[in-house]
């Protein structure tokens, strides 16, 4: 990819994120996206596709800065305690999530986390190759199932990550629902229960004891 090309591409998330932060998933049309780029729809269609396909680089690249935020705190922990038990470990890895849903567009990104999250299952599904974007085997994800193991022994490794993988899949839901809700409840359209001081503990608390299970037979 040239430098050029890539620089376009750049451009053209940048606004789409701008746009998204500013007006919510409904403001990112295409052709407001090459206004505030700067380019043109032919633009959009030739680095992406599709509007899916924009979403899902978006939402990809937020998310490759929630991975990062994920390294850093399991190495901060790791510098203080060799084996971290379960419990510290989900924390780290769930806390950037955590501060993505407290954001600005929180109940948007739920959103716009599904959308991408369906993007990606169709294009695999029509054999596209893409850079991987959720939960996959990273640099950041093999490194916590390495920690995980040493702190969960008795698992195998592929039941270990099969287990791993599903506790994401259910941090994440449960914070998308959660911020859906409270978007809903915002502007009048439904009511939602008020939120539980304790329920991220008590979710945490819940996907460690999960991940903690014997081993199946």
């Amino acid at each position: 990819m040239s430098l050029q090309t890539t620089d376009t591409v750049e451009r053209i998330v940048d606004a789409a994120e701008r746009l998204f932060l500013e007006k919510g998933l409904g403001g990112v049309s295409v052709r407001a996206v090459t206004a505030e780029a700067g380019t043109n729809v032919a633009a959009v269609n030739y680095h992406f596709g599709s509007k899916a396909e924009l979403l899902r680089a978006m939402v990809r690249r937020v998310f490759g800065q929630v991975g990062t935020e994920q390294f850093r705190l399991l190495e901060q922990l790791e510098s203080k305690v060799q084996a971290p038990p379960v419990e510290e470990l989900l924390g780290a890895f769930a806390a950037p999530i955590f501060a993505l849903f407290d954001a600005q567009r929180a109940g948007d990104w739920g959103r716009a986390w599904m959308a991408a999250r369906d993007a990606d299952r169709a294009g695999r599904e029509a054999g596209h190759e893409r850079p991987p974007m959720m939960f996959v085997d990273t640099a950041v994800t093999r490194r916590y199932h390495g920690a995980l193991s040493l702190a969960l022994p008795h698992l195998p490794p592929d039941e270990l990550w099969w287990r791993f993988e599903r506790a994401n899949n259910l941090l994440m839901a449960n914070q998308g629902m959660r911020a859906t809700a409270r978007a809903a409840a915002t502007l009048g359209s439904a009511a939602a229960d008020p939120p539980k001081q304790d329920e991220r503990r008590w979710l945490l608390t819940f996907l460690a004891g999960a991940l903690s299970a014997s081993a199946s037979d």
